[in-house]
């Protein structure tokens, strides 16, 4: 799946030492860069295949927070797309999952990390206040 030049980079960068920013930086922009281009042709033409089944059942989202959650995305993140979020709400929702969706305008990953972690931090406050 990948190409030749991330193959023995990829698994070096996720073995837990390097920090978030050594990852960014080892990797392009655009995360399609890193594989080959018969990969993402077979991905888009076909989505039953060894790698999507793969992924299906590998999911982490099917399941129903009983606790408040909320979960914050950026609008503009290419890292992580919101798309991750919406889906784990439209799942939870309608099964009684306590969770909230808050799309943080206009930001990438890395500010949307900022933006999420203050509004997390103000929202326990609230909690700790009875409020």
């Amino acid at each position: 799946a990948l190409k030749p030049a991330y193959v023995d980079v990829v698994p070096k960068l996720f073995d837990g030492s390097k920090t978030i920013w050594e990852i960014g930086a080892a990797l392009p922009a655009r995360a399609e860069d890193m594989f080959q281009s018969q990969f993402l042709d077979a991905m888009r033409a076909n989505g039953d295949n060894w790698f999507t089944k793969g992924m299906d059942r590998n999911e982490t989202y099917r399941w129903v927070p009983v606790a408040p959650m909320r979960l914050y995305h950026g609008t503009a993140d290419v890292d992580v797309t919101p798309k991750a979020s919406e889906v784990f709400f439209d799942y939870a929702k309608p099964r009684g999952g306590n969770v909230s969706l808050y799309a943080i305008d206009k930001v990438d990953h890395m500010g949307s990390i900022y933006l999420a972690t203050t509004a997390a931090f103000n929202w326990f406050e609230e909690i700790s206040r009875g409020n």
